[in-house]
């Protein structure tokens, strides 16, 4: 890329996941569903919408997400001090006099 700028795979990943989400909320049941929800969850019920699967399932989403940046975040923390972590966890544990029952 022009100016030295390089495009990860994480951000790659989050475009992808951004655009799914876009789609999802605008253009599916269940995106006008959540918007339905998240406006007055009391309308939505009384609508006939399930309130109670709209949620689960935007929890379910939501630790999707959280998951996948934690994976991604900690992928791009391995090139850094993790290792060096790992390294004196491991030091430690196989330093003399250490407990075996761990």
């Amino acid at each position: 890329m022009p100016g030295g700028v390089t495009i990860t795979y994480g951000v790659v990943i989050a475009l992808v996941v951004v655009i799914a989400a876009m789609y999802v909320l605008h253009l599916t049941r269940f995106g006008r569903t959540v918007y339905a929800v998240g406006g007055s969850e009391s309308s939505a019920r009384l609508m006939g919408l399930s309130t109670t699967r709209v949620k689960i399932g935007v929890y379910v989403i939501s630790g999707f997400c959280s998951a996948l940046g934690g994976l991604l975040f900690s992928l791009y923390m391995l090139s850094g001090y993790s290792l060096h972590a790992v390294a004196g966890v491991r030091l430690i544990a196989r330093a003399p006099g250490a407990s075996r029952d761990r």
